[in-house]
C-alpha cells in the first residue's frame, strides 16, 4: 500500500476496488481534491477548535501540545 502512496507502483484495477470496498468510498471521492483548503480557511477552522475549547483546560492543554509537538518536529 505504501508503495501505491508513494508512487513506486500502481495499483491494479482489483486492487483499486478492493480499496474502494474497504473504504466504502467512489472513485470520484477517493480522487477529489475538493478537501483542500486554503490557509485562511485553515487558520479559521483552527481558532474555531481553540475557541470551542477556551473553557476547557484539558482540551486547551491537548491542542497546545499538539501544536508545540508540531513545530518542534519541523
Amino acid at each position: 500500500m505504501s508503495n501505491i502512496e508513494q508512487g513506486i507502483s500502481f495499483a491494479k484495477a482489483e486492487t483499486l476496488e478492493n480499496i474502494l470496498v474497504a473504504l466504502n468510498t467512489s472513485t470520484q471521492e477517493l480522487f477529489a481534491n475538493n478537501h483542500l483548503k486554503s490557509n485562511e480557511e485553515l487558520l479559521e477552522e483552527i481558532n474555531k477548535y481553540i475557541d470551542l475549547a477556551q473553557n476547557d483546560n484539558k482540551r486547551l492543554e491537548l491542542i497546545y501540545k499538539i501544536l508545540k509537538s508540531i513545530n518542534e518536529e519541523l
